[in-house]
């Protein structure tokens, strides 16, 4: 697998993943199955297998590297407030403890691997 497929396939594994507490979040505890929770464990394994695999090989980062992460952070931090605009309009209706617990390990993970990510995709695209 190239460094841009595997760049790919981890950004494609994310937003899959944060789909899971999303959905989880906003289902009737009683619509949420147990293949669900079980397919949500599987992607997320598969996700932070790929997270410890890019962030493991080191890779370089440059200056623009830094500056685009940076700029994808400026972007993700947006999300508390917007999670703060649906708690007062929705409350209720969302199940926050799979919401945030769901999002708050997935934040960490970006965070962490986004540099290394940028980083092999640039790589990729050098060759």
């Amino acid at each position: 697998m190239t460094g841009a497929t595997l760049a790919r396939a981890y950004v494609s594994l994310f937003v899959i993943s944060t789909a899971f507490p999303i959905t989880a979040s906003l289902m009737p505890a009683t619509a949420v199955s147990r293949a669900m929770g079980l397919l949500d464990v599987a992607v997320a394994f598969a996700l932070v297998a790929t997270g410890v695999y890019i962030v493991s090989a080191k890779l370089p980062t440059t200056p623009e590297n830094n500056r685009r992460a940076i700029a994808w952070y400026k972007v993700t931090g947006t999300v508390p407030l917007v999670l703060l605009v649906v708690f007062f309009i929705a409350g209720s209706r969302v199940r926050w403890e799979i919401l945030l617990t769901g999002l708050a390990w997935r934040a960490w993970l970006l965070m962490h691997s986004l540099p290394a990510t940028l980083a092999l995709a640039r790589v990729a695209s050098l060759r």
